[in-house]
């Protein structure tokens, strides 16, 4: 009779931190493995979800390595329906899925695991970690051939045109949540507001132009009824709360974060919550207004119509134009996304540059722009913002003589080399630079009008601007935000002088 098979020894040479669960899907997912390698993490599990680089060893057997991402049931059952809908047979450069996802019996973990092709031969690194030393030539075929064209000819190739959308809902998500609420139960004699769908949309303006003064104001009661669960975050014992999705492309959405959640178990993706009481303790608001704070300085006024650099220059204030842009609609268009087009979710083979592309959760129809300016917005806050602190420039000038060189070169007229790399602060610059030139000419090719760039430099601002809610940005990085936010805004017909 043959003995039973031991589950594989779970190496972890670099002493991540994680739950036992981790272990559990791990074995179960390399099931016929004598070892498994944990060699490196991806993003630290600040999003809510913990991504690994894994090597399995088999006796006698060649196995390729692999990307596990492990969160909660509903956020990877999730990312499984996304994959099989909207990116599998339909994009080719991906580390495909192997297999449906591990899910534990008794936990509310659950795993899923990309292949990657060659890894066990050549050096695998994130997009991250590559353009912080590749050439020019190898950033030119691994983001703009392997990437970004390729992308541009499948997924992002078909596209409809959908009429009058309004700003405040295109960037919905992408500004910080409406409330952060603590969950408790309020005092006897509290007034609580009560917010659902039904009502609430009626009774209170819940465009996210609402943002000075604030429709709802922090150290308020609320319950929060009919809400349905957008995000569980096991990392963090948080979920992400909004209005139950409609038939149609423009729901009503109020999106609230609810922490410190004692019985995470109650809580599925997609399903309406039982009613929950406890206190407001950020509006989407305050949370702009207190970051913009931080960066202008004390005793500023972060709702200023103009800030000034420290040479003087004056810029348009972002936070202080946030609303009017909100309030405009236009003409997009509408199509495939990964959704979260970021630099750790692009994995490259550095010999062969090969590159594929990881974490296909967020994969939807959306508007096309959201996966330039997502990425734009990480070349920003990390790889600039890595050259900025390791050579000591001044965050705000660097931004706004960065940005202006890349907006001259990516003109419609100018001249396609990268000659403007010379006027930068500092030559370490170049590979971002050179980055977002490739970024910004393949997303002209999804603009509803090629020649004008207005389009991209607003979704530019806010989503810039919006980046201050991360929790892990550091201080260079919140001033290249929001400087970038205004130098990009003072591009726009209406902010010319």
């Amino acid at each position: 009779m043959k003995s039973k098979q031991k589950p594989p020894r779970i190496e972890n040479p670099n002493e991540f931190e994680f739950p036992p669960e981790v272990f559990n899907i791990l074995q179960k997912m390399f099931n016929g493995c004598q070892r498994v390698i944990i060699y490196d993490e991806f993003g630290g599990g600040f999003g809510g979800s913990r991504v690994f680089m894994i090597k399995p060893v088999r006796t006698n057997k060649f196995t390729l390595p692999s990307v596990v991402k492990i969160a909660a049931i509903s956020v990877i059952e999730k990312e499984w329906q996304a994959y099989n809908e909207h990116i599998h047979d339909q994009l080719l450069d991906i580390a495909e899925i192997i297999g449906e996802p591990v899910i534990l019996s008794d936990s509310d973990w659950s795993g899923i695991r990309y292949k990657l092709v060659g890894g066990a031969i050549f050096e695998i690194q994130r997009l991250l970690d590559y353009a912080k030393s590749a050439s020019y030539d190898d950033l030119a075929e691994v983001l703009n051939v392997q990437l970004l064209q390729a992308m541009h000819r499948t997924i992002w190739s078909i596209s409809r045109v959908e009429p009058h959308i309004p700003l405040s809902v295109i960037y919905d998500a992408v500004l910080p949540v409406n409330l952060l609420v603590k969950p408790q139960e309020p005092p006897a004699d509290a007034v609580v507001e009560v917010i659902d769908p039904e009502t609430f949309s009626h009774s209170h303006p819940v465009e996210p132009v609402d943002i000075h003064p604030p429709t709802l104001k922090t150290d308020i009661w609320v319950s929060l009824e009919k809400f349905s669960v957008t995000k569980v975050d096991l990392v963090n014992n948080s979920v992400t709360l909004n209005f139950p999705l409609a038939d149609h492309y423009l729901p009503d959405s109020y999106i609230v974060r609810v922490d410190s959640i004692e019985n995470m178990t109650a809580y599925k993706l997609g399903e309406i919550i039982a009613p929950l009481k406890g206190m407001v303790i950020k509006t989407r608001a305050s949370i702009l207004e207190e970051k913009v704070a931080e960066v202008l300085g004390q005793g500023s006024n972060p709702y200023s119509k103009t800030v000034t650099l420290p040479d003087s220059h004056q810029l348009p204030n972002p936070l202080a134009a946030l609303a009017g842009l909100l309030n405009q609609s236009r003409n997009i268009k509408v199509g495939c996304i990964h959704g979260d087009l970021n630099l750790s979710n692009i994995i490259i083979q550095v010999k062969t540059r090969d590159t594929r592309l990881i974490d296909f959760g967020e994969a939807r129809q959306d508007y096309l722009l959201h996966d330039f300016l997502r990425l734009e917005t990480e070349i920003v806050i990390k790889l600039v913002a890595d050259v900025v602190k390791q050579h000591n420039l001044p965050p705000a000038q660097t931004i706004m003589e960065f940005y202006q060189h890349l907006h001259e070169a990516t003109h419609i007229f100018a001249k396609d080399d990268n000659s403007a790399v010379d006027k930068l602060l500092h030559l370490a610059l170049g590979r971002p630079w050179v980055m977002l030139k490739f970024i910004r000419q393949t997303a002209r090719n999804h603009l509803l009008d090629f020649l004008d760039m207005t389009e991209y430099y607003q979704g530019l601002t806010i989503y810039l601007l919006s980046a201050l809610k991360f929790g892990n940005l550091d201080e260079t990085a919140k001033q290249l935000a929001f400087w970038g936010a205004a130098v990009v805004l003072g591009f726009l017909p209406e902010n010319k002088t």
